[in-house]
């Protein structure tokens, strides 16, 4: 049996400014064979998952091919009217505001359930995604049910709180009648390097859900370093992750590294699905606002994971104002047919402007 194994090199260069976990596999790599790595993560993974299965690779040369796949040329063969229904019908239609309303929710459920009815040849949304106390209401008032019910959970979005209280919460969320569940990773304890801790409140979780979906969200604009990206991924696809999605839009968005990082976890589900016989979807999210930014993520992942992913099975992305602006391009106008994220209470009064004296 034969290893193939490259030194990982993704822009962490020291200890005092790396999170920790990049450097322990830097030196790892350097100073070892992968025979020596595996058996030395052996001793921190344990025996229920094997990251040494999935060695790492040298992300600054592989994220070199992200930019080959977003150019125009390649962009081209997807930049067409079918190609955007179908990311229309990618679209997990958000609202994780904390000015979030039952009214508001409603709104936008009638919507989705009126959404066929007006554009016949275009395709629904995949999902409404909420916070939990709204799960039920979307239950109450959805009548298309091929549009699933999702609920962030977990403690979301910072996933600070015990594994006990995100059971709690995420078994309500499915008795109240969500479909998917979005989770995110603990950060902090990922870079304690707590990977049991992490492998085993995912596989929990996931446990509860039984064939419900389960994302679980690295934050990759937390996490960073492309090491930290691969090894989050690898880890929540271990524990029973049936998605695996990059952000919360609670962090503040690195703009010029989304793609690349975008394009490592789709590797590192390449590498899974091979290893593993198994597809595991991705989810864009956060900060996914206009058709060339849905475009530029569709073309990464038709590439790279192929035709098998044109579909909300396997592929979703989070967004609130996104459908509108597919919709506007599939129409050719303007078009506001979805409630936005920002919708205001049209019962609250206005203030008067006062008058100039």
């Amino acid at each position: 049996f034969v290893f193939f194994f490259f030194q990982a090199e993704d822009g962490i260069r020291d200890v005092e400014r790396s999170r920790g976990l990049g450097d322990v596999y830097k030196r790892q790599v350097s100073t070892q064979s992968t025979w020596g790595l595996q058996s030395s993560m052996e001793k921190v993974t344990g025996k229920a998952y094997d990251l040494a299965a999935f060695p790492l690779l040298k992300f600054d040369d592989l994220v070199k091919r992200a930019p080959s796949l977003t150019v125009e040329a390649v962009k081209k063969k997807y930049d067409s009217k079918e190609h955007y229904i179908n990311m229309l019908s990618l679209v997990d239609y958000t609202t994780l505001d904390v000015t979030d309303t039952e009214e508001k929710v409603v709104k936008m459920t009638k919507a989705v359930n009126g959404f066929m009815t007006a554009y016949p040849n275009a395709k629904n949304v995949a999902a409404i995604c909420v916070y939990p106390p709204f799960a039920s209401v979307i239950k109450k008032n959805l009548t298309d049910k091929n549009v699933k019910i999702a609920c962030v959970s977990g403690g979301f979005p910072a996933s600070q709180t015990t594994l006990a209280v995100k059971l709690l919460e995420t078994n309500r969320c499915l008795k109240a009648g969500a479909d998917d569940i979005d989770i995110v990773l603990p950060v902090g304890k990922f870079f304690e390097n707590k990977f049991d801790e992490i492998f085993n409140e995912i596989s929990e979780i996931k446990k509860l859900c039984g064939d419900k979906k389960l994302k679980v969200i690295l934050e990759v604009d937390a996490l960073k370093s492309y090491t930290a990206i691969w090894t989050a991924s690898i880890l929540s696809m271990e524990a029973g992750a049936d998605f695996i999605k990059t952000s919360t839009g609670k962090v503040d968005r690195d703009q010029p590294l989304f793609e690349s990082r975008f394009f490592i976890m789709c590797e590192a589900i390449k590498a899974f699905n091979g290893a593993r016989n198994k597809k595991i979807g991705i989810k864009p999210a956060g900060g996914v606002r206009t058709p060339e930014q849905a475009l530029a993520l569709y073309t990464i992942v038709m590439e790279v994971l192929g035709k098998d992913y044109q579909n909300n099975h396997l592929f979703r992305i989070g967004a609130s104002g996104l459908a509108n602006a597919l919709l506007s391009k599939i129409e050719g106008k303007e078009t506001k047919y979805f409630p936005q994220s920002n919708y205001k209470n049209k019962n609250k009064k206005k203030k008067k402007k006062k008058k100039k004296k």
